[in-house]
């Protein structure tokens, strides 16, 4: 019954193998593409997703999901992507919650970028890493851990279209800790030899997790569990708190127009402020002027 559930949910599932000085957090999400893919549909500024371009967003977004699995709070992950054909975006939070996009473009000047962005408490600014882009998410987070992290990390990340064109995404981030006893290396082999989104499916992520280290007995009281959603903290209150910035003339013009509809970049989400809403701002707005 529990597996039945665990292949319907979002979850990033993370553990210590302390015995051997190791660190895991591994994702499977068979929701959260399919959401975003859902969001930007309506868009009247992008074509829809196609699915190669879903599956592609899944895995940077899984990478970006697991990396931000070890942080806490609300400390998070802002990832982009820019190529000559896509602009992609992924925010991904500790606590689960994930935003953002894959737009094909058409940009035959663009330098190549896979961009990371670490969020953290008590840093003055983001701790940023730019990097040439693969457009291969696991090669492009393998090198994102290889230069900037100098931590050894081994990533893979996965994912496969159902019959509808659901996308399903799975991944697996293992780093070795300062006291690890064993090489995390050693279990390269075995790593790259292990099939992810077969096992998991049919088996869970324990099963899977517990065949990359067959000497340990991991068992679920060693996992932890987080849902993942696709969730933007954006409303319609911090919209209208951004039309502060708009000259005068143009809320009056807005307001005479009979409302404009606001849509948030990173979720698509659409926002309607009507006139009577844009001459309050206005009036608030000449009332603050000396």
């Amino acid at each position: 019954m529990q597996l039945a559930r665990d292949r319907t949910r979002d979850l990033v599932s993370r553990c210590f193998v302390d015995v051997l000085g190791h660190r895991v957090s591994a994702i499977y999400a068979p929701n959260v593409v399919n959401t975003m893919r859902g969001k930007w549909k309506a868009s009247k500024e992008y074509t829809p997703i196609d699915t190669e371009t879903a599956r592609l967003w899944g895995e940077y977004m899984s990478g970006a999901s697991m990396l931000s699995s070890f942080f806490k709070g609300e400390e998070r992950v802002a990832m982009r992507l820019h190529t000559k054909k896509l602009d992609g975006y992924v925010e991904s939070m500790s606590v689960g919650e994930v935003r953002g996009y894959m737009h094909e473009i058409v940009d035959p000047g663009a330098t190549d970028v896979f961009e990371v962005n670490k969020v953290l408490y008590g840093a003055t600014a983001p701790y940023k890493t730019v990097l040439a882009a693969s457009g291969n998410a696991t090669q492009d987070w393998q090198t994102f851990y290889d230069l900037s992290e100098q931590t050894p990390t081994l990533v893979k990340l996965e994912t496969t279209a159902t019959n509808d064109d659901a996308v399903v995404c799975c991944g697996v981030t293992i780093q070795e800790m300062p006291n690890a006893t064993v090489p995390l290396l050693d279990r390269r082999d075995l790593f790259d030899q292990s099939v992810m989104m077969d096992v998991v499916q049919a088996e869970g992520m324990l099963v899977y997790l517990s065949s990359l280290f067959p000497e340990v007995n991991l068992t679920k009281e060693h996992v932890k569990r987080v849902p993942v959603d696709y969730y933007c903290r954006c409303n319609k209150e911090k919209f209208v708190q951004k039309l502060f910035s708009v000259p005068p003339s143009d809320l009056s013009s807005l307001a005479n127009e009979g409302g404009v509809l606001l849509s948030c970049s990173y979720c698509n989400e659409g926002y309607f402020v009507t006139a009577p809403e844009l001459e309050q701002v206005l009036l608030e707005k000449l009332q603050q002027q000396p």
